[in-house]
């Protein structure tokens, strides 16, 4: 009897501590419900956009979702799994805001804004369905390779700093930048349209299909292969080398 008691207790210790582990790996999303800084509990909701306050801030293994209406100033150095802007993220400061693997999706109505120097990364790639209005916030993908841009937006600085796949009808008007060296690839249905002055990464633009514009005024033609290339725009334009267009 006493053996069979023994055993219980350790069985039920075992589900307690399984479920424990479980459940903190688990993410909570948070949802704005105001328009006030990132770093206040306040700020945002485990329940729903507008619903009651949260009791502390997203971490590195939550799920964010700046709602619609709302203006959530990135004021400090901050994390989450995900990120969803339906709303406004606006940058107060040359803050890092890293996005894990849930990515980050910028959807129709939502935006980027700032004058500072902000940097927003992702290790889970990027969705975006709008024109971001600061000149000053960079999107980096980072760390993990096999990443992927998708939908039909506008924004001002990219960085690529891990593999990345793009699959979007994307505009960039400033800078195409690799702090790590990696490579841009165009997807078949994928078009690129660059405003800036030169490309940074290895641009692998062969897919059939893919189409490359550069739109800009002086401007730098990446050495690469490319299936659809389109020069617009007015200045002088240098091929960067021996470049070969299939399409």
């Amino acid at each position: 009897m006493r053996d069979r008691l023994q055993q219980s207790r350790i069985l039920k210790g075992i589900i307690l501590l399984f479920l424990l582990i479980t459940s903190s790996t688990y993410a909570t999303t948070y949802y704005s419900k105001a328009s006030t800084n990132w770093s206040v509990a306040s700020t945002w909701s485990t329940v729903s956009c507008g619903g009651t306050a949260a009791v502390t801030v997203p971490t590195a293994s939550d799920d964010v979702i700046i709602c619609a209406g709302h203006i959530v100033n990135i004021n400090a150095a901050s994390s989450c799994r995900s990120l969803t802007i339906q709303g406004t993220a606006n940058w107060t400061g040359t803050f890092t805001l890293a996005v894990g693997v849930g990515g980050l999706n910028i959807q129709s109505g939502g935006d980027i804004t700032g004058t500072s120097n902000g940097i927003v990364t992702t290790t889970g790639g990027l969705v975006i369905n709008a024109v971001l209005t600061s000149a000053n916030v960079t999107i980096r993908t980072v760390t993990t390779a096999g990443q992927t841009i998708s939908g039909t937006g506008s924004l001002a600085k990219l960085d690529i700093s891990a593999a990345t796949t793009n699959n979007a009808t994307l505009t960039v008007r400033t800078s195409i930048a690799s702090t790590v060296a990696s490579t841009l690839t165009q997807g078949s249905t994928a078009s690129l349209t660059y405003a800036g002055t030169t490309i940074t990464p290895t641009l692998d633009a062969s897919a059939s299909g893919n189409t490359v514009t550069y739109s800009g005024t002086t401007q730098t033609v990446k050495l690469s292969t490319y299936h659809h290339l389109i020069i617009s725009g007015s200045g002088a334009k240098t091929l960067g080398g021996a470049i070969t267009v299939n399409g």
